[in-house]
């Protein structure tokens, strides 16, 4: 009878929206739709039909027969037109309270099923608008409905009949409406965000007295759901206050409100912190849950069956955590933190731009104090803090790199005011400030966990595939470089450097990708190294000359040297093997098409490209002892050398028979028998 519910609802669904698209009117005996006048705005053959399936199969729901028919009537709302389902809305405001306080058949699954499909119903009717319909409900009775369903579902989570998760899923669909999110009244956000994180905390305190591992992963879940809310909330501009001059004066005429709750959410849930869920809790309890109940095929016979896993067993994924620098109530506030300040280099009449750079000390000490003040640090959470500064960089970084380019256009126009061209120093002073965080955080994390040692889980403080997660985050972080390569080539640096000492294969392959994708950004005149190099005379070498992949020819030199030292590193490596030391193995290949594509760059002439790497490829066989391409050497350089003699531009004057002796007389070929007697022991 459940699944012939769906269809029953649905017939009386599809004749609601085959009414509206065709404009039926309403025909109930000697009733009139026209005779209603205004009131058939409200009261028309939409609402009447919704009306009639409420009320024929109320008593069927009752008896528990028709379990569908609340939640298709609260998530078909938005099918009505604005005007009909204000009556509708009104209806369900005053139903939900007995269905879910009052009456005592109603299922735990039906309650949380209606409640979501009505917050559903104001999402898609606010925002989407399937329909394109031109009046919407006005300002008031929206308030109502929001006020009305929060109410509700919170008072309704008392009692026990509405589930938590269904609760906070409703409210986020509410603050996600239009309504809310994009034209929303500042003082109805603010009220929301502090209902949701009033009510986070809340759980979070009854959590760590049962200390119940339910009650933890449904308050460390509301919390994350709360946080990211009002990180969208703030992205949107929903959280600005209008706060007296006397305030804002402080800070430049900004807002400081959102900052100040960042601190205050992190300072207030500090006392949870080792009762809280991280994100490698969440992570594992859903590989979990997916396991469990998706069905595994036996192929001896042929059946599907599911996983039973023991109680004792079911919460294995509370020891897999990936350490409190991981929780939600942490990360939260840092990137609200760094979008307030960011905000306050996006205000154009602000200025000061080195003032809200440097509140950026604040994020970053945040993240070193929680490293501080625990006893010992794992891999794991070394690689979550790298990526958490890129969290906190981020937008910072995309607002000064505008201001940046504003004002550097604006010094190439003369036209325009000094005043404007005297902005454009504090701005390179911030850029340059800001980078020096950017290399003194990691810098400062590094020396904290050297100092105070590793955890236990980990007694050599490696973790290999940790740290490759860390040195990636690195370079992702040098992409946030904002004075013009500072940040981005000692970040890289020390990436390359340590991928190297450890013999990180993936990171070292993947790594020359951000000098690529940072193309020529810190080549411009305004830029640290493109003013330094043009200080320079190197007469008609020129480094910021975009050679190829939109790369500079300096980003090739550097490219160069890095795959360089990986195959020489090889060589060593291919010795010690030798010598029966087992060592982890080098990407050969990634640094040979990452030199082909560095010397290409790098040489005046493109034309010697080929002629490099046959040499350095030869020289990396006989270090080796790995000969495989030494019996095509001596072809692979005479074409390499016919190919650099006949398109360098300096040996025009030669002809083809010149250009082929030449070749012939500049090569002079080891034998692969020399060779292989060369290693032969005397």
């Amino acid at each position: 009878m459940q699944l012939t519910s769906v269809f029953l609802i649905g017939e009386v669904l599809l004749a609601i929206i085959i009414t509206r698209s065709e404009d039926l009117n309403l025909i109930l005996g000697p009733l009139r739709e026209s005779m209603l006048g205004d009131v058939a705005i409200y009261v028309n053959l939409e609402s009447v039909l919704w009306i009639t399936l409420l009320l024929a199969y109320f008593p069927a729901v009752h008896k528990q027969r028709i379990p569908w028919m609340p939640i298709g009537l609260a998530g078909s709302i938005w099918i009505l037109t604005p005007g009909s389902s204000i009556l509708a809305w009104g209806i369900t405001l005053l139903a939900l309270p007995y269905m879910f306080i009052i009456a005592k058949a109603t299922r735990s699954w039906v309650a949380n099923g209606t409640f979501v499909a009505a917050a559903a119903s104001f999402f898609i009717q606010d925002s989407l608008n399937v329909w394109n319909d031109v009046d919407y409900i006005d300002p008031l009775p929206k308030v109502i409905i929001v006020v009305g369903l929060i109410g509700i579902g919170e008072f309704s989570r008392h009692f026990g009949v509405l589930k938590n998760w269904a609760h906070f899923m409703g409210v986020g669909l509410i603050i996600l409406s239009d309504s809310i999110l994009i034209n929303g009244d500042v003082i109805i956000s603010w009220l929301l965000v502090l209902y949701i994180i009033g009510s986070s905390w809340r759980m979070m305190y009854k959590a760590s007295i049962s200390n119940e591992i339910k009650d933890r992963l449904e308050s460390s879940a509301a919390l994350f759901v709360a946080l990211v809310l009002t990180i969208v909330l703030t992205i949107s501009g929903r959280l600005i206050l209008p706060l007296p001059d006397n305030i804002t004066s402080l800070f430049n005429g900004l807002d400081p409100s959102v900052g100040l709750l960042a601190i205050l959410i992190w300072a207030s849930t500090l006392r949870f912190r080792k009762m809280e869920l991280d994100i490698g809790h969440f992570f594992y309890w859903l590989f979990d849950q997916g396991q469990k109940n998706v069905p595994d095929y036996d192929m001896n016979d042929g059946t599907w069956t599911v996983l039973n896993v023991p109680e004792s067993d079911e919460a294995h994924w509370i020891n897999m955590g990936w350490g409190s620098i991981g929780r939600m109530s942490l990360i939260g506030p840092l990137m609200l933190l760094s979008i307030s300040i960011a905000y306050g280099l996006y205000d154009q009449n602000a200025g000061n731009e080195i003032f809200w750079v440097s509140l950026m000390v604040i994020p970053i000490g945040i993240l070193l104090w929680e490293i501080i003040d625990r006893e010992g640090v794992s891999s794991i959470e070394r690689a979550l803090a790298s990526w958490i500064m890129v969290l906190i960089a981020f937008p910072i970084s995309e607002e000064l790199n505008y201001l940046n380019t504003k004002y550097r256009n604006l010094a190439e126009n003369t036209g325009e005011p000094l005043i404007e061209l005297a902005r454009l120093g504090e701005v390179l002073l911030s850029t340059i400030l800001f980078d020096l965080l950017l290399i003194l955080g990691p810098l400062i994390i590094t020396i904290i966990i050297l100092r105070k040692g590793f955890n236990q889980e980990n007694k050599e403080g490696l973790s290999y595939n940790a740290d490759k997660f860390t040195y990636l985050g690195l370079l992702v972080l040098a992409l946030m470089d904002t004075s013009g390569g500072l940040a981005l080539f000692i970040l890289y640096g020390v990436v390359i450097f340590n991928a190297i000492k450890y013999r990180h294969f993936f990171v070292l392959a993947v790594a020359p990708i951000i000098l690529v994708a940072a193309e020529d950004n810190m080549m411009g005149s305004t830029d640290l190294i493109g003013s330094v190099l043009n200080d320079l005379n190197f007469s008609d070498y020129n480094f910021a000359e975009v050679v190829i992949l939109g790369m500079p020819r300096l980003s090739c030199i550097i490219i160069t040297i890095t795959a360089s030292i990986i195959l020489i590193k090889s060589m060593i490596d291919g010795r010690r093997e030798l010598m029966g030391d087992e060592v982890r193995e080098m990407p050969v290949v990634a640094a040979t098409i990452w030199l082909a594509v560095g010397v290409w760059g790098m040489l005046p002439e493109a034309s010697w490209a080929l002629f490099t790497i046959t040499i350095a490829m030869t020289f990396q066989n006989i270090f080796t002892g790995r000969l495989f391409f030494i019996p095509y050497a001596p072809a692979a350089m005479l074409s390499s050398l016919l190919t650099a003699l006949t398109l360098d531009s300096n040996f025009s004057y030669l002809t083809e028979g010149e250009l082929i002796s030449y070749s012939c007389l500049l090569y002079t070929s080891p034998s692969p028998r020399d060779v292989e007697e060369s290693r032969m022991p005397s």
